[in-house]
């Protein structure tokens, strides 16, 4: 009854605390009066929420596990083990694996902790009452050291859960707005605004200089825990789609990559990059591997080996499922995409097509094409799906023939994975030293020039003029990039939305009896898919597009088009299941037939790399785009370019040829825009 008459009044003191808490803690700090104040605004606005059974650290939920013993968060208890195989939020719980961390030797010696001081321990009641006794975590406020940090350029950002409630956003966007240092009004000048992943919002935000607050929805105290996609892209990287996980967050682990994450020696730029850096390359997959194409009831082949081609009876296999056609028609698009390296410099991806010989092969499906060159229906629909599927998100009646032919042929040869191609991008940030931190870049027109107002590393903030810029992501991302004039029409590109789960277990193969096999039988691990079944009356589909073991670890990574839960990862591997993290994520574009094209210059002086991915999407690709942006700059600027003034597809659609070279290879190693 108490809890319930009081808990209506908390609003009413807070006026009088944030007056009486300013005044005896933070303004000037008497012990007295600041413990006064304390307890009077504990007991009056935080102890009624409390016993009225509230969340303080989630408002959303309940609390479980206990204010104090869990902080209203289970995964901070941790359970004896009953069972030989334990998960990874059993063992490693939060606080923990924090204690176990904080406690090494090593990381001891690099905080410079005294060897007389004991061990760290979590919610250590000796610290707790420390505090209580001096009140010292509030005689010196943390807002003058973070002001100094400030006026330093250092970069800070704080941040909170939507809904917390002891450490709410409203109090820290207060604190924020109240802060007194050099760019504080311009900071309390802008609006709270929207930050979004993929075009959905993901909380709010207020920046200036160095300094930016952000909400997290969905979040309450321990928001990475929450929401941990959001808390991600907190971070500022370089990369994109190849970020990179730890297996339970140990970097002394091997990293595994969310996507982007396999090239093979024909990618001449990022092959090249990776010597050039002095980067190693880790083979894809294991050679004892089985690959087997699902359907949804039914494994319409399987092969031996990690490929498609990884033996003669593989080869025979194909052969006579799906006719000696087959093979060769493939190999002769992928002869023909081989020239787009050497390509040169274009203004239309239209007519670069054109020009290359190429508009019959994006006007049509691939499904469609392989059926009129009289190829087994099965061929398209089966082999080269299970690529597209895996690589695309999408069927093969369904998307356009390059992007099947450019990376169905990943599968025809001994793939390369590299958890490199995160340190690709790292490595050129590096080289350049003018790498820009993307949550915070706006782009306006300003007369003649292009400013850029981004967070650099290292770490500065400053805005500069540029004759010319590129912009590599997607325009549908309008909430990081805004233009003070006006560019050329860009055709509106959706999505695949794509659900990525990484899990570590201790099975060899996935468990037989999910695919309908007998006991006993190794399943593959490495599973395709197909909509063959569903298309020929089937009544499953297939619950993922693609399923892949990598390593001898038996790291697992599984796309799919929904959220697979934890009771379905547990019937597939049979309840051996350890370390599991999800992301979800616009990982690709839909790519119908099309020779409806983004302009590659949106304006004077603004070139759009990403211009080519409706084209072709791949990492390689991305590099030749960025590589023709250049060549177009050099060109309209000082009239040369890279290797010469070769050029395809003006402004006008017309395809116009100069050449001061030939652009021929002076030996097999030659990579255009590397050698010349």
């Amino acid at each position: 009854m108490q809890a319930h008459s009081r808990s209506s009044a908390p609003r009413n003191y807070v006026p009088r605390c944030d007056r009486w808490l300013k005044e005896s803690c933070s303004k000037v700090f008497d012990l007295m009066d600041c413990r006064a104040a304390l307890d009077f605004c504990l007991a009056e606005i935080v102890d009624p929420y409390i016993a009225a059974g509230h969340n303080p650290y989630d408002m959303t939920t309940p609390c479980e596990g206990g204010h104090m013993d869990a902080l209203c968060y289970p995964i901070t208890k941790c359970p004896v083990p009953s069972a030989l195989l334990i998960r990874y939020s059993d063992v490693m719980c939060l606080f923990r694996w924090i204690e176990e961390y904080l406690n090494r030797p090593d990381v001891r010696s690099t905080l410079g902790v005294d060897p007389a001081i004991g061990n760290y321990t979590f919610l250590s009641p000796k610290v707790q009452t420390a505090f209580l006794a001096t009140l010292d975590e509030l005689s010196t406020p943390a807002q003058y050291y973070l002001a100094g940090l400030l006026e330093r350029g250092v970069r800070a950002l704080i941040y909170a859960g939507a809904d917390d409630y002891i450490c709410n956003w409203v109090g820290n966007e207060r604190m924020t707005l109240e802060l007194e240092w050099t760019e504080q009004e311009r900071f309390k000048a802008q609006p709270l605004r929207s930050w979004n992943i993929s075009g959905k919002p993901a909380g709010l935000t207020r920046s200036a200089g160095p300094f930016t607050f952000a909400t997290i929805f969905g979040a309450g105290h321990m928001a990475p825990y929450n929401a941990p996609a959001e808390s991600l892209e907190l971070n500022s990287y370089i990369g994109g789609r190849s970020t990179i996980v730890y297996p339970y967050d140990n970097s002394n682990l091997e990293p595994v990559e969310l996507g982007a994450s396999i090239f093979v020696k024909a990618n001449e730029n990022l092959w090249r990059a990776t010597d050039e850096f002095e980067l190693d390359r880790i083979d894809f997959g294991d050679d004892d591997n089985v690959m087997g194409i699902w359907d949804g009831a039914n494994f319409v082949l399987t092969t031996g080996g990690g490929s498609f081609y990884s033996g003669w009876w593989d080869t025979l296999k194909i052969i006579w499922r799906y006719g000696y056609r087959a093979p060769q028609r493939t190999q002769a698009i992928t002869i023909s995409y081989s020239v787009l390296a050497s390509a040169p410099r274009f203004s239309n991806v239209t007519t670069l097509a054109s020009t290359l010989g190429w508009t019959e092969l994006i006007v049509q499906t691939t499904s469609e094409y392989f059926d009129l060159q009289g190829v087994d229906r099965r061929f398209s629909r089966e082999l080269v799906e299970a690529a597209t599927r895996v690589n695309y998100g999408q069927n093969s009646d369904e998307i356009l023939l390059w992007k099947a032919s450019a990376r169905s042929r990943l599968r025809a040869q001994r793939v390369s994975k590299a958890a490199t191609s995160r340190y690709l991008r790292t490595s050129w940030c590096t080289r350049t030293q003018q790498c820009i931190s993307i949550p915070q870049l706006t782009l306006l027109a300003s007369v003649a020039f292009w400013t850029v107002a981004a967070s650099y590393i290292p770490i500065t903030r400053t805005s500069l003029p540029w004759c010319h810029s590129g912009r590599a992501l997607p325009l549908f991302l309008d909430y990081i990039f805004s233009f003070g004039a006006s560019i050329a029409p860009i055709p509106e590109q959706p999505y695949v939305r794509l659900h990525v789960t990484l899990l570590s277990t201790t099975a060899s193969t996935p468990h037989a009896s999910y695919f309908g096999l007998k006991h006993g039988t190794k399943a593959p691990t490495e599973v395709l898919t197909t909509w063959e079944g569903v298309r020929t009356g089937g009544e499953h589909e297939p619950e993922f597009n693609s399923l892949t073991y990598h390593g001898p670890e038996w790291v697992v990574k599984i796309f799919s088009k929904e959220r697979v839960s934890d009771e379905w990862l547990a019937k597939v591997f049979d309840g051996q299941v350890g370390w599991v993290y999800r992301k979800e994520w616009d990982a690709y574009p839909v790519l119908p037939p099309t020779t409806d094209f983004p302009p590659v210059k949106l304006a004077d002086g603004l070139y759009y790399v990403n211009a080519f991915e409706p084209f072709i999407s791949t990492m390689e690709t991305e590099t030749i785009a960025s590589r023709n942006a250049v060549d177009l700059l050099l060109q309209e600027q000082f009239d040369a370019g890279i290797c010469g003034k070769s050029t395809v597809g003006d402004d006008d659609g017309d395809a116009s040829s100069e050449n001061e070279s030939s652009h021929e290879k002076d030996g097999k190693d030659f990579v255009l825009g590397w050698d010349c």
